[in-house]
């Protein structure tokens, strides 16, 4: 009995010990980064800046160009396009299209950056039925635009900051900012989380903000390459907030139900050389903007006057800014950041926080949404022209 005994502990720890190795090597091979395969396909029109695509029910997408403000109804098949309304203050009319939201019955959130207090609302063939109220007029908050996402229960969710008073002008604060949960049905307002607005990456010792003047009492020192914690919502409202350090992704869900995923791997890369090349290429020469003024919102270009960093990380934080989406099946897609001139990598991230894929995407190009079937890609050629590229996702096999 004895020698059964020390035998059966025997093939026990055997077991054990191979479904540890098993599993150490299924995180190794998940954790390499495996590139898009299947048919591509890319439209022939080229845009200045997209900020949003979004696929509509029956295959065509909707196209949204920040910078030329304008909206289109894409056919990748065909390879055709038609304008979607106009910039305008009239009814289904738009200022300054921004972002592009999946909404309630396959219906589309529009929100514009030159409206605080109201979104469009797009029906699933891409047409304009309507404006929600957001409730944002107040001065000392500010709705950003930028930081935005929603459920398809009806919920619009927005990175509202707060902000102060100086000498009749509204300063923005720095160090935190709530998320709001919008009824757009209703009206009503519930914030559900206030997070840190500090910008970090690994190595770094100083606080990123600056000393504050009489007239600037917020501001922030021109540092490269940082990033604050993100967020984003899955479709049954789930708020997942994607933290920097460390690198993780935690969950919770309407019912307050909380998951906190395990630490995602992540080898911090040193700035280079060639990095502080390409972010003085990109960031302090001659950039298209657009102009917000009383009434009119105009592009243009400028030199944008940022000047030489004050300083910069040893490290590159894990993700880059913007770099969080969420999916209709509940993944959350994280764009990394990467070594210079080398191709994008992309995290699709589990609803238990676990990383699910790590994909290698086509050099100059950008990850932008993913829908049940296909991932949408931005492709940049040397003229800085934008084009949509249509990629199918890769199965969970």
């Amino acid at each position: 009995m004895p020698f059964r005994f020390a035998l059966c502990r025997i093939f026990i720890a055997v077991g054990l010990l191979t479904a540890c190795r098993g599993d150490a090597a299924l995180r190794h091979r998940v954790e390499i980064p495996v590139p898009l395969v299947g048919s591509m396909v890319e439209a022939p029109q080229s845009y200045t800046r997209i900020s949003s695509v979004h696929e509509l029910p029956d295959g065509r997408v909707l196209v949204l160009d920040y910078l030329d403000r304008s909206l289109f109804a894409l056919d990748l098949v065909q390879g055709t396009r038609i304008p979607v309304s106009r910039t305008g203050q009239g009814p289904g009319e738009y200022e300054s299209p921004k972002v592009l939201h999946p909404f309630r019955g396959d219906s589309i959130v529009l929100i514009d950056d030159a409206r605080f207090n109201g979104v469009m609302v797009l029906s699933p063939q891409g047409r304009p039925v309507g404006l929600r109220r957001t409730g944002h007029g107040e001065l000392n908050k500010r709705f950003e635009s930028s930081r935005t996402a929603s459920d398809t229960s009806g919920h619009l969710f927005a990175w509202v900051a707060l902000g102060d008073t100086v000498d009749g002008a509204f300063a923005l604060r720095l160090d935190s900012a709530d998320i709001e949960r919008i009824d757009l049905q209703t009206g009503q307002l519930d914030t559900i989380a206030r997070l840190s607005r500090e910008q970090t990456a690994p190595g770094m010792t100083a606080a990123a903000r600056a000393a504050p003047t009489a007239n600037q009492p917020f501001r922030r020192q021109n540092i490269p390459f940082l990033v604050a914690d993100h967020w984003t919502v899955l479709p049954d409202g789930t708020f997942a907030l994607v933290s920097v350090s460390p690198y993780r992704v935690t969950f919770e869900a309407p019912s307050g139900e909380r998951t906190v995923g395990p630490e995602l791997p992540f080898t911090p890369i040193p700035v280079s050389t060639r990095h502080k090349e390409v972010w003085r290429e990109r960031d302090m020469g001659m950039k298209r903007v657009l102009i917000f003024t009383t009434g009119t919102v105009v592009a243009a270009n400028r030199q944008v006057p940022l000047g030489e960093p004050d300083t910069w990380p040893p490290y590159l934080p894990p993700f880059v800014d913007d770099g969080v989406t969420a999916a209709p099946d509940g993944t959350v897609w994280i764009q990394r950041t990467t070594e210079a001139d080398s191709a994008p990598v992309v995290d699709v991230i589990a609803r238990d926080g676990t990383l699910k894929h790590r994909l290698r995407l086509p050099l100059s190009t950008r990850f932008i949404t993913a829908s049940h079937r296909y991932i949408y890609l931005v492709r940049i050629d040397a003229d800085d022209l934008e084009y949509v590229q249509r990629w199918p996702r890769p199965t969970d096999n």
